[in-house]
């Protein structure tokens, strides 16, 4: 329903309104974020479990989640075996020359994440 309000107080109305919005956009992204980041933590490991890389390194996998004044940032990191995680994806020099083969097991769940995120940013907002 329409609130009537006086000329001089429409300026501070509409910031009002704006604010409103904005807040509810900041919680809605927030909350998907956090539910995203979880859930990639647990899609890696699951990768990471099915090729049979070993327990510490399938159950490892945990999601961090940093308040900023600009909104909140996740990161999805190992925390039993950090390097790991980067030489398996990517390969590595072995000792006497040559390299090994890389398993991508991030960069896919990664991709797959991406397009949930911004379809469920959209959908909160």
């Amino acid at each position: 329903m329409a609130k009537k309000v006086p000329l001089d107080q429409l300026a501070s109305s509409i910031d009002k309104i704006l604010k409103d919005y904005a807040d509810g956009v900041i919680v809605g992204v927030d909350e998907v974020t956090k539910k995203i980041a979880q859930k990639g933590a647990k899609a890696v490991g699951g990768e990471a479990k099915a090729r049979g890389w070993g327990h510490d390194y399938d159950t490892g996998w945990t999601s961090q989640i940093e308040t900023t004044r600009l909104g909140v940032t996740a990161t999805i990191y190992n925390k039993n075996k950090a390097g790991l995680a980067h030489l398996l994806e990517k390969g590595h020099a072995k000792r006497n020359g040559g390299r090994t083969r890389a398993f991508p097991h991030i960069a896919p769940v990664e991709t797959d994440l991406q397009d949930e995120y911004f379809k469920a940013v959209r959908d909160s907002i």
